[in-house]
């Protein structure tokens, strides 16, 4: 299998690696890396086609040609904070886990466990009361800004009512309103807002792009996944032929992604790949892109069709 290395240094058994090397069945390698933020190492090895990482941290994306490796973003300490309080007539303990992952757990009275979106630190932990149900509140940091989880106590267990990171997260009566940036062509400043509405919440989103001008037609395919992965949906459809222009279909036709980028193995200058969360690997989907004579987007082929 061929490993293609990314945003960082990168060393196999001591050697530093320029660009790639070749890992075959059976082989073991000890990869260590010095990335922008953070350094570290894992024990490499080809099982049966698969790649496994032991030991240390690394982030893996497998493509159809092969893998790529880069430096994992910082690992938050892991530790443990506990909060006990009581609802109704039950004594629940309700636990946050920093680290990767960080995971929020209740147990006593009720019994959940939730694993994060992200991985936070500094976790605080309340309970609001004054609701028909109880309120589990947990606000905590993250990398790139904040992190909030709400969860309903009810008397079959607990639900969750949203999960959100933002550079920045701001809760004031009923409303939580979170702001977060996207390092896209565009540079879109998204602005969620979340009313309570007595059994969960209502929504609605803002969508202020820093960047409006005219792009290269090279460029088309790049902006229409980067309005997936916002959910742009007016982006979305000002990209297509008119033919094809369902927004809605195309955030279908894509499904939940976390990251768009292009592929190392690829030469096509249009092409983009997907990113999507595997949990022990990412996985990367690339797509090439068809355009009309007015440089609107008339055909996505997916490599793995």
């Amino acid at each position: 299998m061929k490993i293609i290395v990314s945003e960082g240094q990168f060393f196999a058994d001591g050697f530093a690696l320029r660009r790639s090397f070749l890992l075959e069945e059976g082989d073991r390698r000890l990869i260590s890396y010095i990335g922008k933020d953070s350094c570290g190492y894992t024990l490499l090895s080809l099982r049966e086609g698969k790649i496994v990482a032991a030991e240390g941290e690394i982030r893996i994306v497998l493509w159809k040609e092969g893998a790529e490796l880069l430096p994992p973003p910082p690992l938050p300490a892991r530790y443990r904070r506990e909060k006990e309080f009581s609802w109704g007539n039950r004594k629940v303990k309700a636990t946050c886990l920093s680290g990767r992952p960080s995971e929020i757990l209740l147990s006593g009275g009720l019994s959940m466990r939730h694993k994060a979106i992200c991985s936070f630190f500094d976790a605080e932990i309340s309970l609001l009361q004054g609701q028909r149900e109880g309120i589990l509140d947990v606000h905590a940091k993250t990398a790139g800004g904040e992190y909030v989880a709400l969860f309903a106590l009810g008397e079959s267990g607990a639900r969750l009512l949203l999960e959100e990171i933002g550079e920045t997260i701001l809760c004031e009566g009923n409303e939580v309103t979170v702001e977060r940036s996207l390092p896209d062509l565009r540079e879109r400043k998204i602005t969620s807002r979340y009313l309570w509405q007595g059994e969960g919440f209502s929504s609605s989103r803002e969508i202020v792009c820093a960047k409006e001008h005219t792009f290269l037609r090279e460029e088309c395919g790049r902006l229409l996944l980067e309005a997936v992965l916002a959910k742009d949906e007016r982006e979305i459809s000002s990209l297509l032929a008119p033919e094809i222009a369902d927004a809605k279909a195309i955030l279908d036709y894509f499904g939940e992604i976390v990251g768009v980028r292009p592929s190392p193995f690829s030469e096509s200058s249009t092409a983009y790949a997907t990113v999507k969360d595997e949990g022990a690997a990412l996985r990367a989907t690339l797509y090439d892109f068809d355009l009309n004579e007015e440089g609107k987007i008339v055909n996505i082929r997916c490599s793995e069709e």
